[in-house]
């Protein structure tokens, strides 16, 4: 599978006088759902795909929550909320 882009022009917001600058920018053409995590993820350990699931839906929970607290939510390398 390869990764396709497109490019976007953007404004500098320092000077909109500037010309444009074009970048790329990657689309997504294919989604994944809680469903299909649990399942690749039962695949690559010890724990059934339903446990899986169960916690999937528990972070999605609490990290919904914990931003309604108005608190950044960490998730290591896959960035802040």
């Amino acid at each position: 599978m390869s990764v396709q882009f497109k490019f976007l022009p953007r404004k500098n917001p320092q000077d909109i006088t500037a010309p444009e600058k074009f970048y790329a920018a990657a689309i997504a053409n294919v989604e994944t759902d809680l469903d299909n995590l649990a399942e690749l993820i039962s695949y690559q350990c010890a724990v059934t795909e339903a446990d899986c699931y169960a916690v999937l839906m528990s972070l999605e929970h609490n990290i919904v929550s914990e931003l309604k607290e108005g608190r950044i939510v960490k998730l290591g390398r896959l960035d802040n909320f």
